[in-house]
């Protein structure tokens, strides 16, 4: 009877894990689809805020396996086709990145060290100030985050950093520990320095 019921909590928990993986795929989707064109319109540069408007500067940093790391390449992780998702009221803009190689010495402890492709995503755009509803997504990585935000007028800043997936060798959870060879597991969203 016990085995019974073990089972059934072991499909119960595959259920909803597959229901998430499913449900944020979903929302990927949908934040990828043009709803609005008139929400926000992209600067090249900052600039003077106009009165009622709001400029948000989204920045994110994070590093990823080189092109070819894996040896069934899924992703596009490590090119220059690895791109960062933001879409604010139904407009969606694909953001791309700035990317370089990164060969830092192997520290125990620093989830970045090692080689790989630093990415620098950095984008501003113009809307307006109040309330709005953004969605942030690394498609490749099938990581995303949905939030309701206030804007003030001016300038405001939203960081997304990285956390990366655990993994490593070795017998126990102690020496598992966060690496981006991994992946990124999900994002921390910074809104003028405070996580959202």
């Amino acid at each position: 009877m016990e085995k019974i019921k073990n089972l059934l909590l072991l499909l119960v928990s595959f259920t909803l894990l597959g229901g998430c993986a499913s449900s944020g795929q979903q929302l990927i989707k949908s934040a990828t689809s043009v709803q609005r064109t008139d929400v926000f319109q992209e600067l090249t540069a900052p600039g003077t805020t106009p009165a009622g408007y709001a400029d948000l500067t989204i920045t994110s940093s994070l590093k990823t396996p080189k092109a070819g790391f894996h040896l069934i390449q899924t992703t596009r992780q490590g090119t220059g086709e690895y791109q960062l998702l933001v879409n604010v009221d139904g407009q969606p803009i694909n953001i791309k990145g700035s990317l370089s190689k990164e060969n830092t010495e192997v520290k125990y402890g620093d989830p970045e060290s090692g080689e790989g492709t630093r990415y620098r995503f950095s984008k501003i755009l113009r809307l307006k100030s109040g309330a709005h509803h953004v969605v942030v997504a690394l498609p490749d990585d099938s990581v995303v985050k949905e939030r309701n935000i206030t804007l003030t007028e001016g300038v405001n800043s939203m960081v997304l950093e990285p956390v990366y997936k655990s993994g490593g060798s070795g017998l126990g959870q102690s020496y598992r520990r966060e690496r981006f060879y991994e992946g990124v597991k999900e994002l921390r969203v910074l809104l003028n320095g405070s996580v959202i």
